[in-house]
């Protein structure tokens, strides 16, 4: 009796420690890839930093926007179209190419550059991308976007469209092809030019004039026409009417 006893109690003690076993290799082993797994989103992170100082955002044919903060006021200030060569020019300076060059080593460029005309040398710099607002719209043209602009932003910069109806009937176009004839979902939902994937280049184009039924063609075309044949016949009777009854006196 007293052995099994032992026995019995023998067997409890080796499966405690065997449980407590297993919990230390456990915890051991999730230390132990938990480690790898927080190197590699370090490595992941810094390669996307590494990419994104990397990249060249300044594209012949876009524009670049300068503030010399916290001077918005700045002479330096402005927004500055690159040329097909990938130079702009700024103030007193002679042209500079940017298209070689970073966000981070245009802004320590125009630092260290302007350190002499600026109190505080602090520029920031921002890649513009080229879109044309064409059509019924207040202000047609071209401008300059920032791609953290909406698509609202860039009708209002143009001043709205002339129709009332003009939001809905938006068309967006490249190179001649249309990519969406329905934009009030990014409208409504302000999305970015970014997000939309717009590209230097396309355009934004809506009809000047709404489509006219039968009786305002007629009004607005063929009846100022009758109207004039009318008057010029009335008057050249009149005339006839006038030389005839002054011939028979």
């Amino acid at each position: 009796m007293h052995s099994l006893q032992k026995g019995a109690a023998m067997q409890i003690h080796f499966r405690r420690c065997s449980v407590v076993f297993v919990i230390i290799a456990v915890c051991c082993v999730g230390t132990s890839s938990a480690e790898p797994v927080a190197e590699q989103v370090a490595v992941y992170r810094s390669k996307q930093i590494a990419a994104a100082s990397d990249s060249l955002p300044f594209k012949p044919g876009d524009a670049v926007r300068i503030l010399a903060l916290p001077d918005t006021s700045s002479f330096l200030a402005g927004v500055y179209p690159i040329d097909q060569q990938g130079y702009v020019h700024l103030p007193l300076l002679v042209d500079a190419r940017v298209d070689t060059m970073t966000l981070l080593q245009l802004r320590d460029f125009i630092n260290a550059r302007y350190v002499n005309y600026l109190r505080y040398p602090t520029a920031s710099v921002e890649p513009l991308i080229r879109v044309s607002l064409l059509g019924g719209f207040h202000h047609p043209g071209l401008y300059y976007f920032s791609s953290r602009e909406s698509l609202w932003d860039a009708v209002r910069l143009a001043g709205g469209t002339l129709r009332d109806d003009g939001m809905q009937l938006l068309r967006w176009e490249r190179a001649k092809q249309v990519i969406s004839s329905d934009l009030s979902q990014f409208i409504e939902a302000g999305t970015s030019l970014d997000s939309m994937k717009f590209i230097s280049g396309d355009q934004i184009v809506v009809t000047a004039k709404p489509r006219l039924n039968g009786w305002e063609i007629f009004r607005d075309d063929a009846l100022p026409i009758i109207s004039f044949v009318a008057a010029t016949a009335t008057t050249v009777a009149s005339l006839y009417i006038a030389v005839w009854t002054s011939q028979r006196n």
